[in-house]
């Protein structure tokens, strides 16, 4: 839906997409390596709705050009950016790699990630990540996808403001069976 269940989104009236491919995730320590899902837009007669996309009339100008068809892999130190519905525009910097017994609430139970990127903000007092910013694309500084945010903190990390959690975004395209375009 666009605006978002949260956001005031009602089911039916505000629906843009169908899910078409999710990763169900497993509970009871079983390991899971994505918290992921595809959709596929449907024809919902709506036009583009800049004041929620935007908060402005103004489109804002790209930070980075998207580099789909080129992902790499976080090394520890790496610069990130992300644009998510909540924080908007924002860096960050990769601080852990193939982190394993991730653990997080997913509001049904607490659920175990192996293989995780952890990700701090570069500017404090504002964080990398909150909720509302799941699904977003994380992406190294020229552009090229490095993750899928998916959990975070609200303490912790740099300036004590929150560690974000991301799927590599290797395993979210392996796990969905997609290619990014």
């Amino acid at each position: 839906m666009q605006p978002g269940a949260r956001d005031g989104g009602k089911p039916g009236k505000d629906d843009i997409a169908e899910l078409i491919r999710f990763v169900p995730i497993r509970f009871g320590g079983f390991p899971n390596l994505v918290d992921a899902a595809v959709a596929a837009l449907i024809d919902h007669g709506r036009a583009e709705d800049r004041d929620t996309l935007y908060d402005s009339s103004e489109e804002p100008q790209p930070a980075v050009t998207l580099q789909p068809g080129s992902p790499v892999d976080a090394v520890p130190g790496m610069s990130v950016v992300k644009t998510g519905r909540t924080t908007r525009h924002t860096t960050g910097r990769v601080t852990a790699v193939n982190v394993n017994n991730f653990l997080v609430d997913v509001g049904t139970g607490v659920a175990r990630f192996d293989g995780q990127i952890v990700i701090e903000t570069a500017a404090p007092p504002q964080p990398f990540g909150r909720p509302g910013d799941s699904g977003s694309l994380i992406v190294d500084d020229q552009g090229r996808p490095v993750g899928l945010l998916f959990s975070g903190s609200a303490s912790g990390g740099a300036g004590n403001v929150g560690i974000t959690g991301a799927n590599p975004i290797s395993s979210v395209t392996s796990q969905l069976g997609v290619t990014l375009l």
